[in-house]
């Protein structure tokens, strides 16, 4: 059970930190390098079988059926957050971030009202009706809307309760470095020899990249988080974290530009093979119905045209459009003809994988065909 494993991990990391135990925090070690190497989506959701709403196998991440419970991500960041205790890791921080931004956030409307326990990666609401039968489904397939009320109701509260916890990811102080994890706009208090030092942060993360780190109160050590993602910054880094030495009233400015590019998985995520994802700094982007129209799997994505990115004017989160070809289907063809060079340029519409599912029952995909 992905729940029930994460809440373990994290007592386990708990106990390890405060007993010391060595071998009790290599254990947690590689169960962390596990799931994130082997069995994370591309979202930071986990659990892919509705059966047990467990783990499966190494790369076992299907799309169509994929359960990732919201409680799963939430835990998943909570367990990657106490990692962090045992010494600044990128690998670590870099979890949480795409947690909070994709597979956490996708589970709450955008309207705030109603809730996902399962969130898939990709969805077609005419298979919801291969089984007349409930009783005798074959496959669970998650349900296409989130719901306002639920007969068990973890989900909900636990989104709520993490909300307001996220405050505690953002940084950590060990006595002589103040760490900076996560990107937004906030302000936090370090007591030093009698001093307080405050740190300020100013940006608008993630709808760019740009972020003023600035120091008051005091001179201090401070290392950042240099983003996962980002292959463009040419300092030093110590697994991941730049370190500064920095004076009162001094600031750190970074530019962490967001470009959007295609992900490809591991070829033994064999649900994933020649389909590519999107992501725009922390945030992984998906296709919908809605703006694309059916068969989401007829369009195929053009890798050398530029993305425009934008704003929605519907669902009002950013929006990236790209030149796309879709196969023309002629209504009287056959079920089975040879291949055809037919194509017709359309402009794909992606948003945020997290604001999906806001207008009714519609087609979504994280995996996009390419050329």
């Amino acid at each position: 059970h992905a729940v029930r494993a994460m809440y373990l991990y994290c007592g386990m990391a708990d106990v390890a930190l405060h007993t010391g135990d060595a071998e009790l925090q290599a254990a947690c070690e590689a169960l962390f390098d596990n799931v994130a190497n082997r069995r994370m989506y591309i979202t930071g959701g986990i659990g892919s079988s509705g059966a047990g709403e467990a783990f499966t196998v190494d790369y076992d991440l299907p799309n169509l059926i994929s359960y990732t419970e919201s409680c799963a991500a939430l835990a998943l960041a909570l367990f990657a957050n106490r990692m962090l205790r045992f010494g600044a890791d990128a690998k670590y921080s870099d979890v949480v971030e795409r947690v909070i931004y994709n597979g956490f956030l996708s589970a709450l409307s955008l309207d705030g009202k109603s809730f996902f326990y399962q969130n898939p990666l990709e969805i077609m609401p005419r298979m919801h009706k291969r089984d007349v039968s409930v009783a005798h489904r074959s496959v669970n397939l998650p349900p296409m809307q989130r719901s306002e009320v639920f007969a068990c109701s973890c989900c909900p509260p636990n989104i709520v309760r993490f909300i307001p916890s996220i405050a505690n990811m953002l940084y950590s102080d060990d006595g002589e470095v103040i760490y900076v994890h996560q990107f937004m706009q906030s302000v936090t208090t370090v007591e030093r020899d009698g001093k307080m030092l405050v740190l300020e942060q100013a940006t608008k993360y993630p709808e760019n990249g740009k972020v003023k780190i600035k120091l008051t109160g005091g001179d201090a050590r401070i290392a950042v988080r240099i983003p996962g993602w980002f292959d463009g910054y040419q300092g030093e880094t110590e697994k991941g974290y730049a370190y500064f030495d920095v004076k009162d009233g001094e600031e750190l400015c970074f530019d962490f530009a967001m470009k959007p590019v295609f992900i490809e998985a591991r070829p033994e995520v064999v649900f994933n093979a020649g389909r590519y994802a999107v992501q725009r700094g922390p945030v992984i982007y998906c296709m919908e119905g809605a703006d694309n129209g059916e068969l989401l799997r007829d369009i195929c994505l053009d890798s050398r045209a530029r993305f425009r990115y934008g704003k929605h004017k519907q669902l009002g989160v950013p929006q990236l459009t790209v030149r796309a070809w879709r196969t023309v289907h002629e209504p009287d063809a056959p079920l089975y003809r040879q291949k055809t060079q037919n194509k017709e340029k359309v402009d794909a519409v992606l948003i945020p994988y997290y604001a999906f599912a806001n207008r009714g029952e519609s087609e979504m995909q994280v995996w996009h065909f390419v050329k």
